[in-house]
């Protein structure tokens, strides 16, 4: 399926079965380059809560019905994120007040596309390892805690869930220091339509989550 520009969807993260995190996104192409979503600042995301507020990313191995999706509202930057098909990554550009920052690589599953119900997205499982890159292609990886928070700056390769995406993050970099695709400049003008508004939550975004068919 291909999915229209300004189409809003649902780009969703699932850990151990469980529903994680979601942002509401626009389309801003989808074509032979691949799928590009907009995130402007200020949009609303969800993400799993235990009953008192706090991130619950370990909660629904244990203990699934004292977690919940809770509301919050993105306060980075907008951001182009690039879903390249069947790649185990996403790439995002970055603009601070208008001002291009930079890239962001995420390590993460293949993405999986669905629509049904009255609701279309993206589903995903995010590894946690980051590859941020600046402006003049300075670049250094970031580990995430299941919480968000950064766990330290160089990824344990040898990890059982890190040591299959070593290859890649090694390409990556090369691309980065040449300059090449996507880190060549593209892109970095895009802005977003004027009449794109902020989506609300529409319903069947919980739905069960999509796996790539064999």
């Amino acid at each position: 399926m291909k999915f229209a520009p300004g189409e809003v969807l649902v780009r969703r993260y699932w850990r151990g079965g469980h529903l994680q995190r979601l942002y509401l996104v626009r389309v801003a192409a989808d074509d032979d380059r691949g799928l590009r979503l907009w995130l402007p600042g200020g949009s609303p995301w969800w993400r799993l809560a235990a009953a008192d507020g706090d991130a619950a990313d370990d909660a629904p191995a244990t203990d699934p019905p004292r977690a919940r999706l809770a509301r919050q509202t993105w306060a980075g930057p907008d951001v182009l994120i690039w879903l390249p098909e069947q790649t185990p990554y996403a790439v995002s550009w970055l603009w601070d007040d208008g001002t291009f920052a930079g890239w962001r690589v995420t390590l993460e599953e293949p993405y999986v596309r669905w629509a049904d119900r009255g609701c279309a997205g993206v589903d995903t499982v995010d590894h946690m390892i980051d590859l941020v890159v600046r402006p003049d292609h300075t670049w250094r990886w970031q580990t995430r805690s299941d919480h968000g928070a950064t766990a330290g700056d160089i990824p344990d390769w040898t990890q059982p869930h890190a040591a299959p995406l070593r290859a890649v993050a090694e390409r990556l970099v090369k691309l980065v220091e040449a300059r090449q695709f996507p880190f060549d400049g593209t892109w970095r003008g895009l802005r977003p339509d004027a009449s794109w508004t902020v989506p609300a939550l529409p319903p069947g975004y919980d739905r069960p989550r999509a796996v790539a068919r064999l």
